[in-house]
């Protein structure tokens, strides 16, 4: 056969619900790392096409896909993303134009591969797990005709039709071997993602840990490298961490921050980064002010002491406020991130949150709803309607934490914390005296945003009054029994491969972290 062709898509979205990620200013990393391993060890053409960052409908992707021609499709997808490429893949099977093997990757299918394949016919094959070698040996064998059974982290169908799983595959302990993703095959951006890491040693019960327990950095000077390419030949103007913490090696950061200083990067771009409250002090917040950092983001989730424990975030109010304290000594803007709906959520407990954050008095408060993603605790819990959850919904559209339409509360209505959502931006900007920056930020969340915002709004109103609850969605129950199902399978991994990598380390192969 001629040379393989391969495009690699970020799909399009059906609603704007967060302006930032849907319409984004930034391309998707993800792809751009998938392509660079490819393109490094197998001769092939490869397309990028990321239709969030260049706006485009489902007809335009399709269109350009088909423009292009390739022998292989592959889809990335968060939750509730996955419809959307379900939908791009079965546009292109109902144009019977081109025929190309469809393939999916990323976190939900991570937690859900073989539902996910079940759920939706369009795609041929799942990627699950770190994608960068299993795609390219998948890549490999559709040359060769050869078999898929040996290929670890995938799932097909066979030739009979039954869905097959292979071993997960092993994560990559020196992420140093992978290179610079392909910002070359992306339209230029002002802004760029980049990953100097991959991993978290926490155990948030409402996130899957899609990076691993045990935490891999890349050289100081390969970030440097990458940073100082993305200003000088693509035009970035900001850099953003992609990092589940950007701090958690408090040396390691310290030491890149300074070397960014020392190769006059502060110059050229800005950047921000996300981190834990534990793992930030006044040395590195001077640090970062000096390196021009733009803003850096606190995650909260919530203002219970109880409900800390209970979520497991390894973190107190007190450390909360040091952090804080520090950001606001050296000036860095600061953003905060809640998440109400938590484990067992109370009145009461939302209000703490609420109170929290206004003593906190954030630049930018953030205020999302518990959301169930598959291969999290809180999903497992859910599934068996613990943890003062029920899943009213299977329909990933509803996986959004700013709608957050997959859960009902057992001590809450729904309509009650939809309406502290509302409440809480409210009340954070009123309760500091900040009337411009409430202003300010209706503004920039946008007419897409403040739609959402306002039909929240009016349903948490109307039912307070007490009239009845907004319908929900029928329940595939299938689809919960796997949801609850992900994290059991999920877990077991992780605490393999968090041994394997400590082992390689030389590291204790304890699962404490």
């Amino acid at each position: 056969m001629s040379k393989l062709k391969v495009m690699l898509v970020n799909p399009p979205v059906f609603h704007v619900y967060e302006p930032w990620f849907d319409t984004p200013d930034f391309v998707r990393p993800s792809i751009a790392y998938i392509a660079a391993y490819l393109r490094e060890n197998m001769d092939c053409e490869i397309r990028l096409l990321d239709s969030k960052f260049e706006r485009l409908n489902f007809v335009d992707t399709v269109d350009r896909i088909e423009d292009f021609a390739p022998d292989i499709v592959a889809y990335t997808a968060f939750t509730n993303e996955i419809k959307p490429a379900a939908k791009v893949a079965q546009m292109l099977i109902e144009r019977k134009r081109i025929k190309p093997m469809q393939v999916v990757g990323g976190v939900h299918v991570t937690a859900l591969p073989e539902q996910s394949i079940e759920e939706f016919p369009q795609f041929d094959v799942v990627v699950y797990g770190e994608g960068e070698i299993t795609f390219l040996q998948l890549c490999q064998a559709f040359v060769a005709s050869a078999a898929y059974d040996g290929i670890d982290g995938l799932v097909f169908r066979s030739a009979d039709g039954t869905v097959v799983k292979t071993a997960p595959r092993e994560r990559i302990v020196d992420i140093n071997d992978i290179p610079v993703p392909a910002w070359d095959l992306l339209p230029p951006a002002t802004q760029y993602f980049i990953q100097a890491q991959r991993g978290c040693p926490f155990s948030c019960k409402f996130c899957m840990n899609p990076g691993g327990k045990f935490v891999r950095h890349r050289t100081a000077e390969s970030v440097i490298d990458e940073i100082r390419d993305l200003a000088v030949n693509y035009g970035a103007k900001k850099i953003l961490y992609g990092d589940e913490i950007f701090t958690v090696d408090l040396p390691w950061t310290k030491d890149l921050v300074r070397k960014k200083i020392a190769n006059n990067l502060h110059q050229l771009v800005e950047w921000s980064a996300t981190t834990h409250v534990r793992f930030i002090d006044d040395e590195l917040c001077e640090l970062m002010k000096a390196s021009n950092c733009s803003g850096v983001g606190l995650g909260i989730e919530t203002g219970s002491e109880d409900h800390l424990k209970k979520v497991g975030k390894g973190t107190t109010i007190e450390l909360m406020l040091r952090a804080r304290e520090c950001t606001r000594r050296a000036n860095l803007w600061t953003e905060t991130f809640c998440i109400l709906g938590q484990i067992d959520e109370t009145l009461e407990s939302l209000k703490a949150t609420i109170d929290l954050v206004i003593k906190l008095n954030p630049d930018l408060p953030i205020f999302g709803i518990m959301v169930p993603y598959p291969g999290t605790e809180v999903a497992r819990l859910a599934a068996k309607g613990q943890g003062g959850y029920k899943i009213v919904s299977t329909d990933w559209d509803d996986y959004n934490k700013q709608i957050g339409g997959a859960l009902e509360f057992a001590g809450l209505t729904r309509s009650q914390v939809e309406f502290f959502q509302i409440f809480a931006y409210v009340r954070v900007y009123l309760a500091n005296r900040r009337y411009w920056d409430l202003v300010k930020f209706c503004w920039t969340y946008g007419r897409a945003g403040m739609v959402v915002v306002l039909k929240n709004l009016r349903f948490a109103l109307y039912n307070l009054a007490g009239k009845s609850q907004k319908n929900v969605k029928e329940c595939e129950p299938s689809q919960v029994i796997a949801i609850g199902k992900a994290m059991d399978d999920w877990e077991i991994w992780q605490l393999a491969e968090l041994k394997r990598a400590k082992k390689v380390h030389n590291e204790p192969a304890d699962n404490s972290a």
